[in-house]
């Protein structure tokens, strides 16, 4: 059903792999989703995907702070370098707006040519998403990073990453309406039948023609309502939960970019 639609979205979905160094030498990376939605370089994400970023900023005043006081002891797990990966070589981040209430992050990527971008996203009119309609969500989960740090020239090696996207498709339950953030955005999310995995949070929710409806950004786990005892003989009473998957809705998609100046294609299908 989504073969043809997963081919096309892979053309203009990247992973994004953060990479960091602690004060105890440790080198870690975490990988998450991205989509380009032009052709001149802008693309949006999960915005928690750049928290790292914020904490690195905090850790290298406290690091700073120990320095200038050395009876201070500094934190092992203090971040003390970090680094982005945008999964093609030559490319760097030039401009960043997030609104991290409704977890989103519009990018400008440098360097990206032609060849990198063959076929650019459509969005799906916002009024035409329908609950128990098919959809996709697509990301890297289960990326295999390996990097290293030269402390000579304080950079990062990602050496030989293997990235492969995932696929998994669900019915559109219902949307979410969580208000207005800070930012004065309205915070609509679509909500999916099945959950994401880590990894796959920025990246595009999907129709069966590969418009896109989304941007997946969590899980939420809701309460059944229903009680069951662990065994008969057991007076502890078990309560499950149902996970589903949330994504930023097409029209808060939208609304953002088009707040931004970032041209986008919207389907003409009403």
């Amino acid at each position: 059903m989504f073969t043809l639609a997963c081919e096309r979205i892979s053309k203009f979905t990247r992973p994004l792999t953060v990479l960091t160094r602690t004060v105890d030498g440790t080198v870690g990376s975490e990988t998450g989703t991205y989509f380009f939605v032009n052709n001149e370089g802008y693309a949006v994400t999960a915005a928690h995907i750049f928290d790292s970023h914020s904490r690195y900023l905090n850790d290298r005043a406290k690091i700073k702070e120990c320095e200038e006081n050395p009876s201070i002891p500094k934190d092992p797990s203090w971040i003390t370098d970090i680094s982005f990966f945008f999964g093609i070589n030559g490319v760097s981040l030039s401009s960043l707006y997030l609104d991290r209430q409704l977890d989103l992050a519009v990018m400008k990527i440098d360097g990206v040519r032609p060849e990198d971008l063959t076929v650019l996203p459509v969005f799906r009119q916002a009024d035409t998403l329908r609950s128990g309609m098919s959809i996709c969500r697509t990301g890297f989960p289960f990326s295999e990073v390996s990097p290293s740090f030269d402390t000579a020239s304080r950079t990062f090696d990602i050496g030989e990453a293997r990235y492969n996207l995932l696929p998994l498709d669900g019915i559109l339950t219902r949307t979410v309406d969580r208000g207005s953030s800070r930012l004065e955005h309205r915070m609509l999310y679509i909500e999916g039948s099945t959950p994401s995995i880590k990894g796959h949070s920025g990246g595009p929710v999907f129709d069966t023609e590969g418009m896109v409806c989304g941007m997946t950004t969590e899980n939420q786990s809701l309460n059944m309502g229903l009680k069951f005892p662990f065994s008969p003989d057991d007076d502890l009473i078990m309560s499950p939960f149902v996970h589903l998957g949330l994504g930023v809705h097409v029209r808060s998609l939208v609304d953002v970019l088009t707040e931004r100046g970032v041209c986008i294609t919207v389907s003409d299908k009403g």
